[in-house]
């Protein structure tokens, strides 16, 4: 779809933008250079902390697998 030009992201980029400049500036009242400093400032913040949490579901996700494989070689060897 992207390739074919048939999508438009925009007004969702539009909605998260503004949801970021009420969140630093609720009542509209910072100057234009300011709130974009700000803006930036939250966004950063956000995504840091989605890739924190990816992370931390990868690394958990990992330490299972290895738990499980762990466990079907334990139940291998008792089989043997």
């Amino acid at each position: 779809m992207h390739a074919q030009g048939k999508t438009n992201t925009l007004p969702a980029r539009e909605a998260m933008q503004r949801k970021f400049e009420l969140q630093v500036d609720p009542n509209g009242e910072l100057p234009p250079d300011v709130l974009a400093k700000r803006v930036e400032h939250a966004k950063k913040a956000y995504f840091q902390g989605l890739a924190l949490k990816s992370a931390t579901a990868r690394r958990k996700a990992r330490e299972l697998l290895e738990q499980a494989a762990a466990a079907d070689a334990e139940l291998a060897d008792g089989a043997a």
